[in-house]
């Protein structure tokens, strides 16, 4: 065997070759017999010493058999390759262990054509294979995400489109073959263009102080509309060279919407002006003179102007109303809330709502709880609001209403109940739907939209339930904030 390793392979060399190298090497005889190895086969395979020593092939095979997940596939090639000597092979071995081996395997062929027997090499490319697998988890994840986006997504190189997902071309009206090559300018609406050509171009020129990545512009489809786009862009390498990765969303609804809204806000404002100042100031006019002739009136002529007074006060009671809902419907703000005394609050509507329903009586069946609830300055007319439907909606000559409360560790229930026709069950939710109104109302049914609508904004909630022996009970649950 020293013969045959020193004399073909040139002993010193060979010997050195096998202690560099990074793989793991094993030579074979014509016998099946192991000549050679080196120490990073032994520590791969983890083979001990005196197995290989002996030379004989079978008991260093059998333990690496233990080793791998598939030993019958391992042991039918090998006996494979020794039946055909003069063929390579490559593949790869899966260890128990979870570890990785590449394999590969060749003859030992003198120069006069000799078969000398076989080489084995096994290299550990666990880590490879490890980043291989995480790099291919990474690369599904961004095509799903660009896939299943719904934003246009395109690469621009040389001011051309290279790449563009369905809803980019969704978005633009073209199908792929179409789009692919077509110059990104010739979809930018003509007064955007020269904008755009000059920020795409500084991205290439300006170093870190480029241009805005996030922007809006106007592009055309393929049909010649108009659209409104919001631009996120930024600067990336593909297949090696500079190009711009490009995410496009459509906003024109939106902006539309938002124009709209815009609008009717306006509109909205004027008409709070309009309610609070000239509807107000007549009114106060017309009630002032109707009280003046109340304290003339005849017995007959009182009765009118009662119903004259009632209305009117009503009227102003309404104007607050529409204030309040107008004022929430064009807050900028999301909803502003902050700690709110629930009993300075009702303390207060109370005393309003006495004053302006004095045949009306109002009860509280217990001290009303000094606590800070969720809440900011409309609370009051949720409060007012209830107190009014409760004597409005009434049909007895004398309503009569009770406040009581349930006060909870983390909120507090408000249950205002009265001695009217109550609710059936079928209208006990769309109550409070917008314009919904309640029994003979008069009003234009945005109260309760509006108590509902202030109640869930302040992260509560309001039912109605059955009052025994008659009636309703409106309950608002808010939760308590030091």
């Amino acid at each position: 065997m020293s013969e045959w390793k020193g004399g073909d392979f040139g002993e010193p060399l060979f010997e050195a070759i096998l202690e560099t190298s990074i793989d793991g090497i094993l030579v074979v005889d014509a016998n099946r017999e192991y000549v050679t190895w080196n120490q990073r086969f032994v520590d791969m395979w983890g083979v001990p010493e005196e197995l290989l020593q002996e030379g004989a092939e079978r008991p260093a095979l059998e333990w690496v058999l233990d080793k791998l997940e598939h030993p019958g596939e391992f042991i039918e090639h090998v006996e494979y390759l020794y039946k055909h000597p003069n063929e390579k092979s490559r593949d790869q071995l899966q260890l128990v262990d979870g570890r990785t081996f590449d394999r590969y395997s060749g003859p030992v062929v003198g120069e006069d054509g000799t078969h000398y027997g076989r080489i084995w090499f096994f290299r550990d490319i666990t880590e490879l294979k490890e980043h291989e697998q995480a790099l291919a988890e990474e690369r599904d994840k961004y095509q799903t995400l660009v896939e299943e986006s719904n934003d246009g997504i395109a690469i621009h190189q040389d001011s051309e489109f290279i790449f563009a997902n369905e809803q980019c071309l969704e978005i633009l009206g073209y199908n792929e073959d179409e789009l692919i090559g077509k110059s990104f300018l010739e979809i930018v609406a003509p007064e955007d263009r020269d904008l755009i050509k000059e920020r795409y171009e500084r991205r290439f020129t300006s170093g870190e102080k480029g241009p805005p990545n996030r922007y809006e512009t106007h592009f055309l489809t393929k049909d010649g509309e108009r659209r409104v786009s919001e631009i996120s862009a930024g600067q990336i390498h593909y297949e090696g060279e500079p190009a711009v990765l490009v995410t496009v969303r459509d906003v024109t609804e939106r902006k539309r919407r938002e124009a709209r809204l815009k609008e009717l806000n306006a509109q909205l404002e004027a008409l709070n002006r309009l309610v609070r100042h000239d509807i107000r100031n007549d009114m106060a006019i017309i009630l002032g003179w109707a009280e003046l002739l109340a304290e003339r009136a005849g017995e007959s002529e009182q009765e009118y102007l009662d119903k004259i007074i009632s209305s009117g006060t009503h009227i102003v009671e309404l104007t607050e109303i529409t204030k309040d809902y107008i004022k929430q419907l064009t807050s900028e703000e999301e909803f502003p809330v902050r700690p709110t005394s629930l009993r300075a609050i009702i303390e207060n509507e109370l005393d309003l709502r006495r004053a302006s329903y004095p045949d009306a009586k109002f009860v509280l069946d217990e001290e009303i709880p000094d606590v800070s609830v969720v809440g900011n300055e409309l609370l009051e007319s949720v409060v007012r609001n209830l107190l009014n439907n409760a004597v409005q909606h009434n049909d007895k000559d004398e309503p009569v209403v009770r406040i009581s409360f349930e006060v909870n560790e983390d909120d507090v229930v408000v249950q205002i109940a009265d001695n009217g026709p109550g609710v059936p069950d079928e209208r006990k939710e769309s109550l409070f739907g917008k314009g919904a109104k309640g029994l003979d109302s008069l009003g234009s049914g945005i109260g309760l939209y509006l108590v509902r609508t202030l109640i869930e904004g302040y992260g509560g909630e309001v039912w109605i339930e059955d009052n025994e022996p008659e009636g309703s009970i409106f309950n608002v649950r808010l939760p308590r904030i030091e």
